[in-house]
């Protein structure tokens, strides 16, 4: 958190405000997440229901990511953004209100769909203020702030839900939520966009757009395709983690209070705050490749290892390892996406890049849920683990294409 500071004037006031709101959305986000696995299978579902259940908003975001992306290139941003925080946590209160299996799934949905709409015109947004020579440095600085909502959200969640109960957790998230739209609507200044068509003609042009959306990738080759593929890989680990850790730190032997379980959740993220903006540029200086590349493997040898581990201390010592494996490498993926770009096409980017970031989500929770329904909670991580490993391999393998853009 330090680094980012020194690195302050790596953001514009702009930026800045953008990453400020995310940290505190991330807060509220992760504290809410934290609960669905033990809460499901309070409610007698299995893992791989479990797993079904917590993908269902991937699901819908990865069918509306392209429409909030088109959108967002043409309407308000800053509209986007509060509609969505406004239907977050309605839906995300009614997934601890309903109790019958299909008004579950109808407010999950209703949850998917909030985040999307906030998520998406977002990224779209803190895109378009970046600039090329310092890109990885200002996701650095963004990663760093979002992943201390990533480790602070999680011990709140523990924390709550040990001393007071579930309720108090849905009442902050709720309530963080609905500040959070207050303030995105007097902080977040963007320039009046002429209207070019109405809301139904651009989310149908956005759809029957997707096959010129893939003809675009299949130009930038195999390279842009991997890129892609590891963006859906972290947020297959991340739905995986948010899936697996919550039943495992109190199965078996380890028996955890939800207290030491949010404590271990957030050790995943808690490397990022300090590393974030330094290893992102590290990356623009000596190659993001180069960075991906060693980020991707000790994040899976990481999680190897905090696979096989049986106490509480080791839990911890592993997920740190598996987290400054991974912000060595979120920063330099986030500029190697963003480098394929053409300059005017931000929001159609993002679009693309949550398309396959919320598949990974999808895969994520459903894979780990079924590894954990086949093999059992351990090996489900440790398989993760390889998984990611072997990916550092492929990534090797590909090369950039000499002026291919997205």
């Amino acid at each position: 958190m330090f680094h980012s500071f020194r690195h302050r004037r790596a953001l514009s006031s702009r930026l800045w405000w953008i990453v400020i709101l995310t940290l505190f959305w991330t807060i509220a986000d992760t504290s809410l997440e934290f609960l669905f696995p033990t809460y499901l299978e309070g409610l007698g579902h299995s893992y791989f229901i479990i797993g079904l259940l917590i993908s269902i908003p991937a699901i819908i975001g990865m069918l509306i990511d392209m429409p909030l992306g088109s959108l967002s290139d043409s309407w308000s941003r800053k509209r986007i953004m509060i509609w969505g925080l406004i239907l977050s946590p309605i839906g995300g209160a009614l997934i601890f209100l309903f109790k019958g299996n299909a008004l579950i799934f109808t407010a999950f949905i209703l949850w998917g769909i909030g985040y999307q709409v906030w998520h998406v015109p977002r990224s779209a947004y803190f895109a378009q203020l970046t600039s090329r020579k310092k890109r990885a440095e200002q996701y650095g600085v963004a990663t760093e702030f979002s992943y201390l909502g990533e480790t602070v959200g999680p011990v709140i969640g523990g924390v709550l839900l040990s001393s007071l109960g579930l309720f108090y957790n849905v009442s902050f998230y709720v309530a963080l939520c609905f500040l959070l739209a207050f303030l995105v609507f007097f902080l977040i200044k963007e320039k009046q966009r002429k209207r070019k068509e109405s809301v139904i003609k651009t989310v149908i042009k956005s759809r029957a757009s997707f096959s010129e959306d893939i003809s675009i990738l299949k130009k930038s080759g195999f390279y842009a395709f991997v890129l892609l593929y590891i963006s859906l890989l972290f947020t297959f680990f991340w739905g995986a983690i948010y899936t697996l850790e919550p039943l495992f730190y109190g199965s078996g032997s380890l028996k955890l209070s939800p207290a030491i379980g949010g404590l271990i959740l957030a050790s995943f993220s808690l490397p990022a705050i300090f590393l974030g903006a330094p290893f992102g540029k590290l990356a623009d200086r000596y190659g993001k490749k180069n960075l991906l590349f060693i980020g991707m493997l000790i994040m899976g040898l990481g999680l190897v290892f905090f696979s096989v581990s049986a106490s509480p201390a080791f839990l911890i010592i592993f997920a740190l390892l598996t987290s400054v494996g991974l912000i060595l490498s979120q920063p330099a993926l986030s500029g190697m996406i963003v480098d394929l770009s053409y300059r005017h096409s931000k929001g159609a980017l993002c679009g693309i890049w949550e398309f396959f970031s919320d598949f990974g989500f999808i895969l994520g929770p459903l894979l780990a849920g079924l590894f954990a329904e086949l093999w059992g909670l351990q090996e489900a991580l440790l398989s993760i683990g390889w998984i990611i490993v072997i990916s550092a391999v492929i990534l090797l393998i590909a090369r950039k294409k000499p002026h291919a853009y997205l």
